[in-house]
């Protein structure tokens, strides 16, 4: 008798563990748009350029991460990187790279933006749902919101960079902002 109790109790374990399961998988499912495409990443340029096997570079959208070799240091050669663009890129590296990432266009933008790259969201996996890797850089204080374009997730954006500015957050640290104006100082008169 104690036998068949065990196996009911394991059968209900089982069967409430696949039911728990299912859920969450269609909730990660149903959260998925027609507008979105998943692909390996091969490659992270900064914290919001990366490279996409299908559709090769793409420009994280709604975010402005630091750059690791800033714009102009062709000019300025001996000038290697800045530490909060490195900072952004190792959390890119950790998501996304060599993983299975969704990207998703959005409908108030455009496909495509400077130099060819294409504009996506990349959709990551947070506590059983899925939130634009673009979040979860701006929480960590290493991107702000690119200011110059509207994207669905903007004004969340906007309400998480508020907070980090306030804390002096990442790229609001007084190093970051320090490092920046040193550059600008001294290579860009």
């Amino acid at each position: 008798m104690k036998k068949k109790n065990i196996l009911f109790v394991l059968f209900l374990i089982v069967f409430f563990w696949i039911i728990w399961y299912l859920y969450f998988q269609a909730s990660w499912i149903n959260q998925v748009s027609k507008n979105c495409n998943y692909d390996y990443v091969e490659k992270v340029y900064d914290g919001d350029t990366v490279f996409w096997q299908k559709l090769g570079k793409i420009r994280l959208l709604g975010i402005d991460a630091p750059e690791v070799y800033h714009p102009w240091w062709t000019k300025v050669k001996s000038y290697k990187f800045f530490g909060c663009g490195q900072e952004a890129k190792k959390i890119a590296d950790k998501k996304l790279l060599h993983k299975k990432i969704l990207f998703c266009s959005d409908p108030l933008t455009k496909d495509k933006w400077k130099y060819g790259r294409r504009l996506r969201y990349a959709m990551i996996k947070e506590k059983n749902k899925l939130e634009p890797f673009g979040e979860y850089l701006i929480k960590s204080g290493y991107a702000k919101v690119y200011k110059y374009a509207d994207c669905k997730y903007k004004k969340q954006y906007e309400a998480i960079e508020k907070i980090n500015k306030a804390k002096h957050l990442g790229v609001w640290s007084s190093e970051c902002i320090l490092e920046d104006k040193n550059f600008k100082k001294k290579y860009l008169k």
